[in-house]
């Protein structure tokens, strides 16, 4: 089990987002009404899955800041982010007092210091810091959101005479974010990655990425000529709805086509 990690971001104007893994997940960022966000929001513009992909892979706190720290933008501050929910305690007390006395072994036996198992050491030293495991989502049965494709065509050159054709209806999804209208992002669970991006799931699991394990992984379309590209087919329209699965489910198999935008 990993440690639950937070990173607080504070940009030049106040505004807040924080970069945070829970106790088994991968990295996500959110904002500080709680909305999920794109890692740009937290300032980190240049390579946002290279910053994700080696955090994922991070086993501190302190390593997790200094990696946000190089892919971050000079106009924020980053620190570690501290819960106060434990306070001072016997038990709390009696594991400061073990955590210093590993140190005092490390320096003095280093070759019987290389036999502790870091994962417990690392769980400790968080449990000291202040940070615990978010709690476990409860799932969404009655309304979910999804991105509807349409409008469709093969080659991006190509001038419609019609509607194109239907493209399909993606999710559920974590959120969805667009950037100056040329870039669109979205977090998904990985069963739904698995089903609707099976070659880039398969790519992450061949180099070994942990973003594969979850709970969402953040990807995101490619856009050529203002459109949409999934599996080979170009779209001109797309919307964002929220739906219920088992609605979603029934659509899918009818002949009227996806659900539209405003269905709940």
């Amino acid at each position: 089990m990993t440690i639950p990690i937070r990173i607080k971001a504070t940009g030049s104007l106040g505004h807040i987002a924080y970069v945070h893994r829970s106790g088994g997940g991968s990295f996500s960022c959110t904002l500080a009404n709680g909305t999920p966000a794109a890692f740009s929001y937290a300032g980190i513009t240049t390579d946002e899955m290279a910053c994700r992909f080696e955090l994922n892979d991070c086993a501190s706190g302190q390593e997790a800041l200094a990696i946000v720290k190089r892919h971050g933008s000079a106009g924020y501050t980053y620190e570690l982010f501290a819960s106060a929910r434990f306070g001072p305690s016997e038990p709390i007390g009696a594991l400061a007092a073990l955590e210093a006395e590993v140190q005092r072994l490390k320096a003095l036996i280093p070759s019987v210091f290389e036999q502790v198992d870091n994962r417990a050491v690392d769980r400790a030293r968080a449990l000291l810091a202040g940070y615990v495991p978010d709690p476990a989502p409860t799932p969404n049965t009655s309304g979910a959101l999804y991105l509807r494709l349409w409008h469709g065509r093969r080659d991006p050159a190509e001038n419609l005479d019609d509607w194109g054709s239907e493209g399909p209806v993606i999710g559920p999804l974590a959120f969805v974010q667009t950037t100056y209208m040329c870039d669109v992002k979205f977090a998904a669970a990985p069963e739904v990655m698995d089903r609707f991006f099976p070659a880039v799931m398969a790519d992450w699991r061949q180099q070994g990425f942990s973003n594969v394990h979850g709970p969402v992984c953040d990807w995101r379309f490619t856009i050529a000529d203002d459109l949409i590209e999934y599996d080979g087919v170009f779209y001109g329209d797309w919307s964002v709805f929220v739906s219920s699965p088992a609605d979603v489910a029934r659509e899918a198999v009818s002949t009227n086509g996806p659900p539209a935008p405003n269905a709940q």
